[in-house]
């Protein structure tokens, strides 16, 4: 079972910035960051959210690694603020962020208020990313934060000079999400995008992934398309890195115990 969706970013949260650059950086991402995150006041003003992110960007799509390092009151990630550390930010993209919020409202979600937030670019000095976006209710999102983001400067965002990685890696391609059955508030979020979320039975999730994760969120595995998996391979076998190998895919665990399989992609 899968579903298809557009994805604009996924999170992995742990409990410090700086084991989750290393740890991609091993792996041969190129990590940007990691930066401050802020958000922006009614008057405009710059305020720090005492958290951390660093990015791994692709050519229409990311990752960030983030930590909350100094927890501000209402913080957006609170309820994840504690083990299982692991993936806790999944973000549609949209176009059209007002159409997008009128549908949610719809369909009886109660999204929040649409916010405007800006991150600095440490690949190009003195400009910064903008963006609009909202969120869902937690209780019907027990897993994830989610929330619907549109970029206000995506020329600046997807910035091909910095979607080079050593591992070949391009892209996002699916999410495995470790359950009998996807929750069905998981169907509202169905797009004609080009990633998908892949349901593994949970007693069929080592044997699809090749690591026990059953200490990790139900988000369990990445899957990321690479340009050449031999290449892929050679690379992490010269780091010293633990995989688990087929024909068409290769799996390293992270230090939360997600997942990220790297898949050879279509010619």
């Amino acid at each position: 079972m899968s579903l298809k969706l557009q994805i604009d970013h996924v999170g992995l949260l742990g409990p410090g910035i700086a084991e989750l650059v290393d740890e991609f950086s091993r792996l041969g991402f190129s990590v940007i960051g990691p930066t401050e995150l802020t958000s922006i006041d009614e008057e405009g003003n710059r305020v720090g959210l005492g958290q951390y992110s660093a990015h791994v960007m692709f050519e229409s799509d990311y990752i960030e690694l983030t930590a909350v390092e100094r927890p501000t009151p209402n913080h957006h990630l609170g309820h994840f603020l504690q083990p299982p550390w692991g993936l806790r930010l999944l973000l549609p993209a949209c176009d059209d962020i007002t159409a997008a919020h009128d549908a949610c409202t719809k369909n009886e979600l109660c999204p929040s208020p649409i916010q405007e937030a800006a991150r600095t670019l440490d690949y190009r000095p003195g400009e910064e990313a903008r963006f609009r976006w909202f969120g869902l209710p937690g209780d019907a999102w027990p897993d994830v934060l989610l929330a619907y983001v549109s970029h206000l400067t995506p020329e600046l965002v997807f910035d091909a000079d910095v979607a080079a990685h050593e591992n070949g890696a391009r892209g996002l391609c699916c999410l495995f999400y470790i359950a009998d059955a996807l929750p069905g508030q998981y169907a509202l979020l169905a797009a004609e995008g080009k990633q998908e979320i892949v349901v593994v039975p949970p007693n069929d999730a080592e044997r699809v992934l090749g690591f026990d994760v059953s200490q990790t969120t139900p988000f369990a595995g990445i899957g990321i398309n690479v340009d050449d998996l031999a290449v892929t391979v050679a690379l992490l076998k010269r780091a010293g890195i633990e995989t688990r190998a087929t024909d068409r895919s290769c799996t390293v665990q992270l230090q939360s115990g997600v997942c990220v399989v790297f898949t050879q992609a279509a010619l």
